[in-house]
Formats: C-alpha cells, sequence, structure tokens
C-alpha cells in the first residue's frame, strides 16, 4: 500500500481498543452496500509505514485518495480523542494521529496556532470530506451521502465505546 495513519496508544488502551474494533469496526463498504472501496487495509497494528518512536499503534494503510482515505483518517481521529495518547504541541497537550509513520498531526476541537499541524473536528473526531477532498471530481451529493454515513457511524461507534468506561 502506499501510505499509513494511525493513532499511538499507552500498551493497555491499545488492546482495549483493538478488541474493541475486532468486534464493532465496520468497513466503508459494509456501510454503504458496496464494494467499490478495495484501497484499505486495517484497522491493524500491523502497518505499512509504522511509527519509529510510538511501539503501541493502530491504524490503516491505504493506496487511493478517495473515500478509503478518508475514512481511514477520520477513524484514527475518533481513536485518538477516545483513548488516543497525548503530547505537547506548543506546550498544548494533546491528542494526535501520525501520518505515514513521522508527521504528528493535533486532533482539536477549535482551531490553534497554524505554526501546529492539526485536524478539526467535533465530538466523534468528524470532519467534512469537502475540507480535504475538494479537488476531486465528485458530485456535491455524493460528499453529502459519504459525509452523512461517515458521521453516523462515528457516532455509533463513540457511544459504544464510552459505554464500555
Amino acid at each position: 500500500m502506499g501510505y499509513s495513519i494511525m493513532t499511538p496508544f499507552e500498551e493497555e488502551k491499545q488492546q482495549k481498543m483493538l478488541k474493541f474494533l475486532a468486534e464493532h469496526f465496520k468497513s466503508l463498504n459494509g456501510l454503504t452496500g458496496e464494494k467499490k472501496y478495495v484501497y484499505l487495509r486495517g484497522p491493524t497494528d500491523d502497518l505499512s509505514y509504522g511509527a519509529d518512536e510510538e511501539k503501541f499503534v493502530i491504524g490503516f494503510d491505504y493506496s487511493g485518495s478517495d473515500f478509503d482515505r478518508a475514512y481511514a483518517h477520520r477513524m484514527c481521529t475518533w481513536m485518538a480523542l477516545m483513548d488516543g495518547k497525548r503530547k505537547s504541541f506548543e506546550g498544548r497537550d494533546l491528542p494526535f494521529i501520525i501520518y505515514d509513520g513521522c508527521e504528528d498531526i493535533a486532533v482539536v476541537q477549535k482551531k490553534i496556532s497554524k505554526s501546529i499541524d492539526h485536524t478539526v473536528v467535533d465530538e466523534d473526531g468528524f470532519y467534512p470530506l469537502e475540507r480535504d477532498m475538494a479537488m476531486l471530481p465528485i458530485e456535491s451529493a455524493e460528499f453529502s451521502r459519504i459525509n452523512s454515513i461517515m458521521k453516523t457511524e462515528l457516532q455509533r461507534l463513540t457511544e459504544k465505546y464510552k459505554a464500555l468506561k
């Protein structure tokens, strides 16, 4: 595969999340009822481009820039918010994801300093597709449909995960 996106964890939280995902994760094909999303592998703790400094990660390998990529990124921001490891970004203790094993991206719920690479998400780790896929030749109705599917799935996972705590 071409790229990896992952969420780092403390060991016990990684094991809890892996168990949860084994029971509750649904692929994008499973959510849409279609068979066209084939460029995604995961969730897994065995990634093509692992994080050198983080031993306990869960993420996805992907080779496309379509909705597979978007779903992988949103699943990782969701995991980061739920139980992911945190680190300091300019003195702010924030959850984060790692792109291709080397680029740390803070996950926040409101915009912060331009000097920090970050993704602004809602309480379920969701952000609209148009923010990172506007350059693709995709109908706006398809963006709306997939946005709705992903948002609903992240809400379902949030509800189930928080019930475990």
